[in-house]
């Protein structure tokens, strides 16, 4: 699994350039507990539960990181600093799974 790329403290650098969205090739579907992802070069599906199907649903339509944490301050009402942290780590992750990409254009 690759390393999660370096990231600066502040709010200041959240990702604001670089546009995601979903892996077309990802087969997805809502449960009752979030939403279950399988990686196109995966046998092995991942559960992604709240706040982490919120993202997902975020990332149907093209956005910046610094986009999602915005839906994501006034979704769930908590402090945007806890949330560009939470939304940093899953984005690394989701990445290095192969379940977004960058959208081509982006920096």
């Amino acid at each position: 699994m690759e390393s999660p790329r370096p990231r600066q403290a502040g709010p200041d650098a959240i990702g604001a350039t670089v546009t995601m969205v979903r892996n077309p090739d990802v087969l997805w579907r809502h449960t009752l507990l979030g939403t279950l992802v399988l990686a196109p070069d995966s046998d092995v599906p991942e559960l992604l539960a709240t706040p982490g199907d919120a993202i997902w649903e975020a990332l149907a339509q093209p956005v910046t990181e610094a986009g999602l944490v915005d839906q994501l301050t006034e979704l769930f009402g908590a402090e945007r600093e806890v949330i560009a942290t939470d939304v940093s780590a899953l984005l690394d992750e989701l990445r290095a799974a192969g379940l977004m990409i960058d959208v081509a254009g982006s920096p």
